[in-house]
């Protein structure tokens, strides 16, 4: 994983071995790069910071938001959920777009469901 994202962004710092920051340089609509990793050192989560000024990215850019849990809170925090379901070989993941702005979205995440 690690060699891949040498590839386009910069490792800024690890926190306990098991998340990784990184900068990414190119892309024009994230910044920033969080991995998490599981006590084997599998990938369980991704999330993509967006970039401030940068392209913007809507919720529904991500799935359906008919198809998503979606929390709201007052208005000032919004949160997009969806849930795919296990294969026979592949475990289930947790999609989640979240952010202040009604249309656009702060972070983007894929996560292991446990």
């Amino acid at each position: 994983m690690q060699q891949r994202l040498a590839k386009s962004g910069r490792l800024e710092r690890e926190e306990r071995g098991r998340q990784e920051i990184w900068t990414l340089l190119d892309d024009p609509g994230f910044g920033s790069l969080l991995v998490g990793y599981d006590r084997e050192y599998k990938v369980r989560y991704i999330t993509a910071i967006a970039r401030q000024g940068g392209r913007q990215m809507r919720y529904s850019d991500v799935a359906a938001l008919k198809d998503a849990h979606a929390e709201n809170a007052g208005g000032a925090y919004h949160r997009y959920t969806w849930r795919l379901k296990p294969g026979k070989k592949a475990p289930g993941y947790f999609i989640i777009a979240e952010g202040r702005d009604p249309q656009y979205l702060t972070s983007f995440s894929i996560k292991q469901q446990k």
